[in-house]
């Protein structure tokens, strides 16, 4: 009896794979990209893709292989019968991430070397306080003079920005707020002493609407003559 049940099974399995070159092309996905703008108290965003047989064969799933290794694939159904559908859900994990990130499912059919499609998708994980540049850095043949950090914050999350922390002894900065724009604001920044070697770090505090502290960080670095 337990050869019967292996014997059958070794045939459906040959049976998935022989059909699998001609099942595929009747496979149709509801979409082939997806988006997600995460919150920034969320840790993972999940992203469905359904796809559709309406063939006459059963094809099955082998594996879906992410670019990215925080990005974890579960697969609804691996066999999908005739005129059934099955659901690939791919599960971002945020981690320290953020900004945009873009990264690619391939998906392989048994008795297939090559991915059968290519799903992509697109995660914004927000910038509450945005700062550019985040290093300054003055070489020895840099003119001396203040250089700018401009500071954006995200209106949505981000009710203030109250502290800005760094050594006065060291680094002198100056605020420069955007009339125009009122969640926008500019720092000159300017090193106290251009002749004694400096590696130090601004540290731009706030607080978002849900009570959570939030900061950025910028590396200043001086190397004199």
């Amino acid at each position: 009896m337990a050869f019967v049940l292996k014997f059958s099974a070794f045939i459906t399995t040959l049976f998935l794979v022989a059909s699998s070159g001609h099942a595929e092309l009747a496979l149709k996905w509801n979409q082939t990209e997806a988006r997600s703008e995460m919150h920034p108290s969320a840790q993972k965003t999940e992203l469905d893709f359904t796809i559709t047989n309406s063939g006459d064969s059963p094809v099955r799933i082998n594996r879906v292989e992410s670019s990215a290794g925080n990005v974890y694939i579960e697969v609804d159904k691996r066999i999908i019968q005739p005129k059934g559908k099955s659901t690939v859900t791919a599960i971002f994990n945020k981690g320290k991430r953020v900004g945009k990130y873009h990264e690619q499912l391939k998906v392989y059919l048994d008795g297939r070397e090559t991915p059968i499609s290519n799903l992509h998708i697109f995660v914004q994980i927000p910038i509450l306080i945005d700062v550019y540049p985040q290093v300054l850095y003055w070489a020895p043949n840099s003119l001396r003079k203040p250089r700018t950090l401009t500071v954006r914050l995200d209106e949505r999350y981000i009710e203030s920005t109250d502290t800005i922390l760094y050594d006065p002894m060291r680094i002198s900065i100056t605020r420069e707020d955007d009339p125009d724009k009122p969640n926008v604001y500019r720092l000159k920044v300017l090193p106290v002493n251009f002749n004694i070697p400096l590696r130090d770090t601004i540290v731009i505090q706030g607080k978002d609407k849900f009570g959570s502290s939030r900061e950025s960080r910028i590396q200043v670095t001086i190397r004199p003559q």
